[in-house]
């Protein structure tokens, strides 16, 4: 049976105009708090019963909106657990499975109750009302159904309603709305917004789309008239609108957007595809009650040692256990409590629309008893089970409606205090880690850091310096330089300074002096390059060979909020192609070993040096304070004190991101010495792939394909060991190569002398 269950305390006013129609539709005995048979009787009137008493409760409470939201959740969820949708004349076929069944059930009912509310906002409550009563005296209502609704309408409604009925109760899919062609326009002193509406579904829904404009002076409504796949619109404002919302208040039956949709295990169990992860033999008596229920959903299942990227990626997942290697890979330590029963809803990192749910219990018994939980009310996003009663249970908020940012004014502040530098740093000296962030080639950012450094290290000697320039294995070379027992040449050669970063050294050279100087330890933060590469290039984490995966954090969080999108970006930028989706998946998980590797190295560092404080010196991606590496070292040192400086920007900061922000001026680097030769490595040594026309290297003879041996009697194997070369040499100086050339009678050696 299907009931529809009423809270405690609501119940329809006798001054309703529709208490007069309870009766009439069997409502008149409903009390608060008992449930209403929804099995006898037609679609048409489970669905009217359910609007006249669940929507007209809902609205007397104030949350309409989310009761038709949930209706629309709902049929999403229904349909994708049914595999697909059904009209709502179409009647329930008797050899249904009882789960497919309930689906559709639970699909029709949504739809026929929304179905309800757009009729009434179609005719308007009064026809709506008349339309009402003038079916209970026409029919027996238990055998009523749409056509009868239909005739009965348009005996008091103005025009035939015929098209109306046919496109929500004959067709089986729902309207899919989206904008293109978004623009703002000024003219003549108002403002113009236009765009072009789309019906992305086959075929166009005759709509009257409801848009909510907000502008500085408020918000207003405008109604679209939308019966063509695409709908040309245009909309005269008298302030510049920052946002548009499609439908907010749920009028319509359309499918939501992801940001409507808030992670529950709804979702997880009407997705077409799911997967359970089971735990090992020795906690599977603990999820038994689970596993059983999870089977009757037809779940497949697979065991957790056997998990790869690959596998959840595109499905919603359950784990049932938080302690294994796999979810603290994606998911870190989710804080689950050691008692009692814990149902976590996420979205899955991997797989963009898909839910990954985090189970964990302490006991069959308490297991046993959340699942009936579960099966009263599956809207959860967090269950917490303790004692045979739900100690914490909430919905994750999602947005109302679909939402357009149409402009976004500069940010700005009142100045009545200006902190000077000295300030500043009297603050930053009681925190533990502060991170500079930096453009990497913009220079006024490292002449910042060191500034920094120098005045932190004045008021707190045990300072340590964290530099993502450097991985982690050349830590040794790091301490050697630092402690002054090899030279620059050699730590560069070392180091591999400019095969592993590239960036122009001049721009930490002052920051490794002043190191070395202080024999202030510095700490290489980052992870080998070529496990970060293979990581992005070769398939995920599961590319990497075992002894790889040693090197690596085991702990990694992909699910940090705005981290996938804002990755998201910077894959965008580094030119996405063939499998976006799988390569975006790599590239998350690239980026996430950064992150999480320099945030292991900073937190291992201050857990054996307590009394220091560490300056982090790397790129703004990875110092946001809301998803970079200052919640991970969070995660690891739990309470600790962070503090994110950065240079103003030409482009807006926000203040999520950072605590402090400097205005330092402008500062280039004086340009390097150059050869004016293009190079690459190559099997025979370093090749010359081009000359710049106008450069030194051509006029001193220097021809394409030559082989570079050795710069000034110093050894030129590859690329790396002539920059080291070069370094060292300054504007004007000459300098003497020793190529080898290929000719008609063979290679020949060729001395040229060039002036930088």
């Amino acid at each position: 049976m299907f009931f529809i269950f009423f809270p405690a305390g609501t119940s329809l006013a006798e001054e309703d105009p529709l208490h007069d129609l309870a009766g009439s539709f069997g409502l008149e005995n409903h009390l608060p708090g008992d449930s209403l048979d929804l099995e006898s009787g037609s679609i048409c009137i489970k669905g009217l019963r359910g609007y006249l008493t669940g929507h007209e409760q809902a609205a007397a409470r104030g949350d309409a909106v989310q009761f038709r939201k949930n209706l629309v959740l709902d049929y999403l969820n229904s349909s994708q657990a049914n595999h697909g949708t059904v009209p709502l004349d179409h009647p329930e076929s008797s050899d249904q499975e009882e789960k497919a069944a309930d689906a559709a059930r639970s699909m029709t009912y949504s739809k026929a109750v929304m179905v309800f509310h757009m009729l009434e906002n179609e005719i308007g409550r009064e026809t709506f009302l008349l339309g009402l009563k003038n079916l209970a005296h026409q029919k027996n209502l238990e055998a009523a159904g749409w056509d009868d609704l239909l005739a009965s309408m348009n005996q008091v409604a103005s025009g035939d309603l015929g098209p109306f009925f046919s496109q929500w109760t004959e067709r089986t899919e729902i309207p899919i709305l989206g904008i293109s062609k978004l623009a703002l326009e000024d003219k003549e002193g108002r403002v113009v917004l236009s765009f072009h509406l789309i019906q992305q579904q086959n075929e166009p829904f005759r709509l009257r789309v409801p848009l909510e404009i907000t502008t500085f002076l408020g918000k207003t409504t405008e109604i679209i008239e939308a019966s063509e796949k695409e709908t040309q619109v245009e909309i005269v404002l008298d302030a510049i609108p920052s946002l548009m919302v499609i439908d907010p208040d749920y009028v319509l039956l359309r499918k939501p957007v992801s940001d409507e949709i808030p992670p529950t295990w709804t979702r997880f169990a009407g997705a077409a595809q799911k997967l359970a992860i089971l735990p090992g033999e020795e906690k599977g008596e603990i999820f038994k009650p689970l596993i059983e229920m999870l089977q009757a959903m037809d779940c497949p299942t697979l065991a957790a040692e056997e998990v790869t990227d690959a596998e959840i990626a595109g499905k919603s997942v359950i784990f049932l256990g938080t302690d294994t290697p796999f979810v603290r890979s994606v998911f870190a330590d989710p804080g689950h409590a050691d008692r009692g029963v814990t149902v976590e809803v996420r979205e899955n990192p991997l797989g963009p629309g898909q839910t990954a749910v985090l189970a964990s219990a302490a006991s069959a018994e308490e297991m046993a008893l959340a699942v009936q939980e579960i099966n009263q009310d599956e809207t959860f996003t967090f269950l917490h089970f303790r004692d045979g009663r739900a100690e914490k249970k909430y919905t994750a908020p999602s947005e109302l409606g679909q939402i357009y940012l149409l402009d976004v004014p500069p940010n700005g502040m009142i100045i009545n205090e200006i902190l000077d530098f000295e300030k500043i740093t009297d603050l930053l000296a009681d925190r533990k880690v502060v991170y500079v962030g930096e453009a990497h080639n913009r220079n006024e950012d490292h002449i910042l850091q060191l500034r920094l450094i120098r005045a932190l290290h004045a008021r707190k000697p045990q300072l340590a310096i964290g530099m993502e320039m450097f991985n982690r294995p050349s830590q040794p070379v790091l301490d050697d330089y630092v402690q002054g027992t090899i030279d620059e040449w050699e730590f560069l050669k070392r180091s591999h300074y400019f095969e592993k970063w590239r960036f122009d050294y001049r721009y930490y050279r002052d920051i490794l002096n002043f190191a070395r100087r202080h024999q202030i330890p510095v700490v290489a933060l980052n992870l080998e390059k070529e496990i970060v590469s293979k990581v992005f290039k070769e398939g995920g984490i599961d590319a990497l060979a075992e002894e790889e995966r040693q090197e690596i954090p085991e702990e990694r969080d992909l699910s940090l909020p705005g981290y996938r999108s804002r990755i998201g970006q910077a894959f965008g930028m580094h030119g996405a192609h063939g499998d976006q989706q799988g390569n975006l998946n790599n590239f998350l998980q690239a980026q996430a070993l950064w992150d999480e590797t320099m945030a292991e190295s900073a937190a291992d560092y201050l857990q054996a040096n307590p009394d220091s404080l560490m300056v982090v010196v790397a790129g703004m991606g990875h110092t946001d304070k809301t998803n970079g590496i200052p919640p991970r070292v969070a995660r690891r040192l739990p309470g600790i004190e962070q503090a994110v400086v950065l240079n103003s920007q030409p482009r807006e900061i926000d203040p999520a991101t950072a605590d402090f922000v400097l205005f330092s001026p402008p500062a280039q680097l004086p340009p390097a010495p150059m050869i004016g030769v293009m190079l690459e490595d190559t099997q025979e040594g370093l090749k010359v792939a081009g000359l710049a026309e106008e450069g030194k290297a051509k006029e001193a003879g220097i021809r394409k394909d030559d082989i570079i041996l050795s710069l000034d009697n110093e050894p030129v194997r590859k690329l790396e060991d002539l920059k080291i070369a070069m370094f060292f040499k300054n504007k004007g100086d000459t300098i003497h190569l020793h190529l080898k050339r290929k000719g008609f009678w063979g290679d020949r050696i060729i001395r040229v002398e060039i002036t930088l």
